[in-house]
């Protein structure tokens, strides 16, 4: 596979067209988040867009840079792209990254360490109730409980909590899918101490 140089451009704010049928939504408070994250950091990761400015990838980014007045942002321009790979990368984007997860012990002790440098640890994205329930997990008997009608011998439940912002990304996931696989990568994790 040849890969092309990347060139990057700056195009203003009100040139960017947003994809209109984009799938992927980005609420108030993401966009609040995001715009925190650009005041802090610079905008640090550029817009992939097409020859006539279409946004191809950083709708959400583009929001929050209007939201703190950026007049431009950096582009990479996708000029050869025919319509059907855009929107297959426009779904790509937002999915793959789905498929990551946390190592909890790593995401803890980088959480501290911030905390120890005195550094806003809400930059990072995560929600203080977040940051919180990571330093003070209350996994405890409340989050345990027999299945009624099969006895405490048989099988046991467990019940987790998440923020409200998870809440659809959590739907997805558990449609696709199974109980069975849920259960074997909890049961690997338990037993390996490492995420699966």
């Amino acid at each position: 596979m040849k890969t092309e140089p990347l060139l990057i451009v700056y195009r203003k704010t009100e040139d960017l067209v947003p994809y209109a049928r984009n799938a992927r939504l980005h609420d108030d408070a993401q966009i609040t988040k995001l715009a925190a994250s650009i005041k802090e950091f610079g905008f640090t990761t550029p817009l992939l867009i097409d020859a006539t400015n279409g946004v191809i990838c950083g709708h959400g980014r583009l929001s929050a840079a209007k939201k703190v007045g950026l007049q431009q942002v950096p582009c990479i321009v996708c000029s050869n792209w025919e319509d059907a790979k855009k929107r297959a990368y426009i779904l790509a984007d937002n999915r793959l990254a789905l498929d990551s997860f946390w190592d909890y012990d790593l995401l803890k002790v980088e959480l501290e360490e911030l905390k120890d440098s005195n550094f806003d640890r809400t930059l990072t994205g995560f929600e203080q109730a977040e940051i919180d329930q990571l330093e003070t997990p209350e996994i405890d008997d409340r989050f345990f409980g027999d299945v009624q009608g099969q006895g405490e011998a048989d099988i046991f439940e467990i019940s987790f909590t998440f923020p409200l912002e998870l809440k659809e990304e959590m739907r997805e996931f558990v449609r696709k899918t199974t109980k069975e696989t849920i259960q074997n990568r909890i049961i690997e994790w338990a037993k390996t101490g490492k995420a699966p």
